[in-house]
């Protein structure tokens, strides 16, 4: 147990330096997570301890790789520890992908919105990321 109590430390594939960095930091140990894609390319993962009762910091960028992938790796992260009866979920997302794309342009969707509610339904209750394009 670290020093500021029962915090878990996941992170997905695409920034493993800045999870080690925040792990020492922090004097917390990361918490293994195989994460891995199947052969018709769909994200799989599994938790190798318990997350039950325990505030989960989720490590996802989304700069070295697939946006699109990050996300899903993030979302089911995020699903898996709030199922698990995880006590807080708060995500660390330094950009935070299709944060630019926050206000609709003729007939087209809003993105930024669409993956806050993602994030929310996954069972995410806070994030933090830096640098939004908009205050919303």
């Amino acid at each position: 147990m670290g020093p500021l109590g029962e915090i878990v430390i996941l992170a997905g594939n695409t920034h493993p330096d800045l999870a080690d960095e925040i792990c020492h930091r922090l004097d917390v140990r990361r918490m293994e997570v195989n994460l891995y894609h199947a052969g018709n390319r769909e994200t799989m993962l599994s938790i190798t301890s318990s997350v039950r009762f325990k505030d989960c910091y989720i490590i996802q960028t989304a700069t070295d790789t697939n946006c699109n992938d990050a996300i899903m790796e993030l979302l089911l992260m995020g699903y898996t520890c709030h199922t698990s009866a995880a006590k807080h979920l708060v995500g660390v997302i330094p950009y935070l992908p299709y944060g630019k794309q926050a206000r609709q342009r003729k007939r087209g969707a809003i993105p930024a919105r669409l993956l806050a509610k993602l994030i929310g339904r996954a069972g995410f209750r806070h994030i933090i990321t830096v640098d939004l394009q908009h205050k919303e």
